[in-house]
């Protein structure tokens, strides 16, 4: 049996010509940019509880317009931005963007997330913002990081939620996207996330009118009018293309999220038995962008089961201190220990419970031929 890391068409053959639909409002209206940016902006707003959505051309964009919009490398002093090591890279450089110097921190050897802990040594009189990651789509607790920072709005929080598309945060209260202790909240919309476009695609939601008019502005080289250029700008626009797909497939993000825990599920009854891996927190917050596990003789492992054709995916195996761009001798122990070991599982809608068993068993098989 094979079984593909990912398998969109498995999501869109069955709403193809939802899709097909869409591409051919776009192209007929002659109208790339506009309307279809609009409808969208409304639509995920109100998905998410959120006043406000800024539709841009990426998840790093995302970032990079709430940065700027909160005055983050502005000052006359250097700027500090504390990034979770253990993340995409994309959350680092929208720091680097914006002329701010990037703050490592830990991250929770239980959850692969920024937590109070964590993040108390990275904190420091030059700190301007605050980015946890919701990685693989499992929120972090942020009414407590809220707390260690200290008087709401002295230092911001911009959630990267490039993974979490639909999650539940605070505590399984409110959608990921309005949450309270957040001020922005930024997505990609990556082809292979939970919602995806047909290509790079972001936006950035918050309740915050005043950051909203700014990145408005900004990600449309600052201008008001066609002509009005009132600040230096930048091109960050949505294409209306890419509107158009993510408009037809949130109607369906709910579903394909449930059938992301129901196979999430099925991994964490089929593994529990094994002591070599360690899965993740299950929990109806989470999204299971990635089912990431904690697994003993990891490249082992991949190579066994990709002599099976089962994919599988490295989330990530270096910690960004550690990459040549962001290279300290800082030492973070937890994110250290967590790169080794992490192993990315399939797991997408569409995959059937038979493969789920399928990989399972043969990670049995595996670790009961170890010596």
């Amino acid at each position: 049996m094979k079984v593909p890391f990912i398998d969109l068409s498995l999501q869109h053959d069955p709403i193809r010509k939802e899709l097909d639909s869409a591409l051919r409002r776009v192209a007929d209206s002659n109208q790339f940019y506009g309307k279809e940016v609009t409808a969208f902006e409304e639509a995920w707003a109100k998905y998410c509880g959120a006043k406000y959505c800024v539709a841009c051309s990426s998840g790093t964009s995302a970032l990079e317009l709430a940065l700027r919009s909160c005055g983050v490398g502005m000052s006359v002093f250097a700027d500090e931005v504390v990034v979770p090591v253990n993340t995409f890279i994309a959350t680092a450089e929208a720091v680097t963007a914006v002329g701010a110097v990037v703050r490592f921190a830990d991250v929770s050897q239980l959850t692969n997330n920024l937590s109070p802990d964590t993040l108390r040594p990275a904190l420091s009189i030059r700190t301007a913002a605050i980015i946890p990651v919701y990685l693989y789509g499992q929120p972090a607790p942020l009414g407590p990081i809220a707390h260690v920072v200290g008087s709401p709005g002295t230092v911001p929080i911009i959630v990267d939620a490039a993974q979490a598309h639909g999650a539940w945060g605070e505590g399984g209260t409110v959608r990921v996207g309005g949450e309270e202790h957040a001020d922005l909240t930024c997505f990609s919309f990556y082809p292979t996330k939970n919602l995806g476009a047909f290509g790079d695609a972001g936006a950035v939601t918050t309740n915050d009118y005043n950051k909203v008019d700014f990145m408005r502005l900004y990600l449309d080289h600052g201008r008001s009018t066609h002509h009005g250029h009132i600040l230096k700008g930048y091109n960050h626009r949505m294409a209306a293309i890419q509107a158009a797909v993510l408009r037809t497939k949130l109607p369906h993000l709910n579903e394909w999220n449930a059938k992301r825990r129901e196979l999430a599920r099925r991994y964490h009854r089929k593994l529990e038995d094994l002591s070599d891996i360690i899965r993740p927190q299950y929990s109806g917050e989470y999204v299971f962008h990635l089912y990431v596990v904690k697994a003993t003789h990891r490249k082992a492992l991949q190579n066994h089961l990709t002599g099976w054709e089962i994919g599988t995916g490295l989330h990530y195996p270096v910690p960004l201190h550690k990459t040549p761009a962001y290279q300290t001798d800082e030492f973070f122990l937890n994110a250290e220990c967590i790169a080794k070991e992490l192993l990315s599982l399939p797991l997408y809608p569409g995959m059937t419970f038979d493969q789920v068993d399928f990989v399972c068993g043969k990670i049995k098989e595996f670790y009961r031929k170890l010596p």
